[in-house]
């Protein structure tokens, strides 16, 4: 595994304090989480990891929609890309590859100036008695951070692009309004008054602009409600992160959707039905 470093840009980043509050664990915690899941990128050699890779890496459960709901990641085909994770390969690649080079050119010239130098002062050694001790090769040069220009350019190259209503786009208020629906709904069930995150937002928007309807979403809450609140240990896993991830949803759209098939089909006749697990 690479040698991963914090910098204090990574340090001032506020979507790492954003990852943390959304997963409830100090900010020294998610660094450690997300540097691992670098690593596996660094390993691996590429920034598209798959949801579960990335869970797999950081040891916590629904990390994966986290980072993406707190943008440390974007959604794209066959995974995720983990944003910065290109950049760190590149450079810990170029720095590996100097280091060799450099570590061979540092010890040479060094050498080469001690030989030189033996030779215009002969009696230098010969007051000592001994041989000289080995020289030991010098660390290698250290070499230069990467330049911005150069890693956006890696990065916008790299990036797909956006859909005609990008996901960065303002919320309009008949989005907001069914945002505040769909966190009522889950509230009902697990108990949480939710106040309009915008990790949770963002996250709800995201899935609307994907082609999910309201109703489905509200159909998701109430088919994970009924299945896992007899649960004590799935029943912690009844939130936005995990119902509305970009991956995750996945698992619980086309379940949700069969049970509750007829009342996603009359929602447009009946605006105020309400999905309840169990009884809808």
């Amino acid at each position: 595994m690479a040698r991963m470093s914090i910098d204090d840009k990574f340090l001032r980043d506020t979507r790492v304090t954003q990852l943390a509050i959304d997963l409830r664990i100090s900010r020294w915690e998610a660094m450690g989480r997300l540097l691992a899941v670098f690593a596996v990128c660094y390993d691996l050699e590429r920034d598209v990891l798959t949801c579960t890779q990335v869970d797999l890496a950081a040891e916590k459960p629904g990390f994966g929609d986290a980072i993406f709901a707190a943008d440390l990641a974007v959604n794209v085909r066959g995974g995720m890309r983990i944003r910065g994770a290109l950049e760190r390969i590149e450079y810990l690649s170029h720095k590996s590859e100097a280091g060799r080079i450099g570590g061979l050119k540092s010890g040479e010239s060094r050498r080469n100036r001690l030989k030189q130098n033996a030779k215009q002062n002969p009696e230098a050694g010969e007051a000592r008695g001994n041989p000289p001790d080995p020289v030991p090769d010098l660390p290698p040069d250290p070499v230069p951070d990467p330049v911005p220009d150069q890693e956006r350019r890696v990065v916008v190259a790299a990036r797909p692009s956006p859909s005609p209503r990008s996901a960065k786009a303002s919320p309009t208020p008949a989005e907001q309004a069914i945002v505040q629906r769909v966190l009522g709904k889950l509230g009902e069930h697990n108990g949480i008054a939710y106040g309009g995150a915008a990790a949770h937002v963002k996250l709800i928007i995201g899935r609307l602009r994907d082609g999910v309807t309201e109703f489905e979403l509200r159909a998701v809450v109430a088919y994970c409600a009924d299945e896992w609140l007899k649960d004590d240990e799935m029943r912690r896993y009844l939130r936005p992160e995990t119902l509305f991830g970009p991956t995750t949803i996945a698992k619980y759209l086309d379940p949700a959707r069969t049970r509750y098939r007829d009342l996603i089909a009359k929602h447009t006749e009946q605006p105020t039905l309400a999905l309840d697990g169990g009884t809808p």
